[in-house]
């Protein structure tokens, strides 16, 4: 299974993080990074950028962005609190991330 293009979970898995100033803390970096952009905010900006050129009462795709944003969200606060599965913990994760 691939947590980004690319990017299979047994590499991700492989990656020693046990030393803070490990080098492989820079690709998890990038690599949640890319799982967020590719998951998230890539979908958005082409909901977004399919829109542009119409004016706003024709626009419709506010609530599916939305939607992207609110799971952004979650997954952000999830991977802070290192949560592995947010079902059931939607308010709470919300709450934590309008707090910090």
């Amino acid at each position: 299974m691939e947590i980004a293009k690319g990017i299979s979970s047994e590499f991700y898995k492989s990656l020693d993080l046990s030393d803070y100033n490990s080098l492989n803390w820079n690709k998890v970096i990038n690599i949640v990074y890319q799982r967020l952009t590719e998951r998230f905010i890539e979908p958005a900006d082409k909901l977004i950028e399919f829109e542009q050129d119409l004016p706003l009462s024709q626009r419709k795709y506010g609530f599916a962005i939305l939607a992207l944003d609110c799971l952004l969200t979650e997954t952000i606060q999830a991977f802070y609190d290192g949560i592995g599965d947010s079902t059931g913990k939607s308010k709470y994760l919300f709450i934590s991330f309008f707090e910090k």
